[in-house]
C-alpha cells in the first residue's frame, strides 16, 4: 500500500495529484489519495472503497487533463474538476479522441471521499451547489 502525505497538498493539489497517478496507470497511488471508504460513481452506476478506485485505474485506460478548477470549501471541501477525456488504449471507435467531461470531489482529512463524475460540467456545478456561470478558480 502506498502512504500519502495528505496534510502537505491542498484539496485542489490532492486531486490534481490524483489526476497524475491516473495518467500514469498508478492504480495504488490514486487508491492511496483516497480515504479508505472512498465513493466512486458515475453514469454507469457506482462503487466504493480504494479497491474499486484500483480496479477501475486499471481497466479504464483514461488519460484525463484538468481544464478549469473549482473549490467549494468547507468540512468536506469539494472541487469540481472539468476534464478533457481519451481512452488511448481502447479499441471502440473514437476512444482516443478527446471529448468533455466534469467530475466532482470531495476531500475530507482523510483524503478523497467522493469521486464523481458528470456527463457535463453544469451538473457537476450543481452539485456541488454552484451556479453554472461560477468563476473557475485556475
Amino acid at each position: 500500500m502506498t502512504h500519502i502525505n495528505r496534510a502537505a497538498p491542498c484539496p485542489t493539489g490532492l486531486v490534481h495529484a490524483w489526476h497524475d497517478a491516473v495518467n500514469r496507470g498508478d492504480a495504488e497511488t490514486a487508491a492511496g489519495l483516497c480515504g479508505p471508504n472512498v465513493r466512486v460513481g458515475g453514469p454507469r452506476g457506482g462503487s466504493g472503497g480504494r479497491d474499486a478506485v484500483r480496479a477501475w485505474v486499471g481497466q479504464a485506460g483514461v488519460h484525463l487533463v484538468p481544464l478549469r478548477t473549482w473549490s467549494v470549501p468547507g468540512t468536506t471541501t469539494t472541487v469540481v474538476v472539468e476534464q478533457q477525456a481519451s481512452w488511448p488504449g481502447r479499441p471502440e471507435p473514437g476512444a482516443g479522441e478527446a471529448r468533455r467531461a466534469a467530475s466532482v470531489f470531495r476531500v475530507t482529512d482523510a483524503g478523497i471521499s467522493a469521486i464523481l463524475r458528470f456527463a457535463d460540467l453544469p451538473g457537476a456545478l450543481a452539485d456541488a451547489g454552484l451556479p453554472a456561470d461560477a468563476p473557475a478558480d485556475e
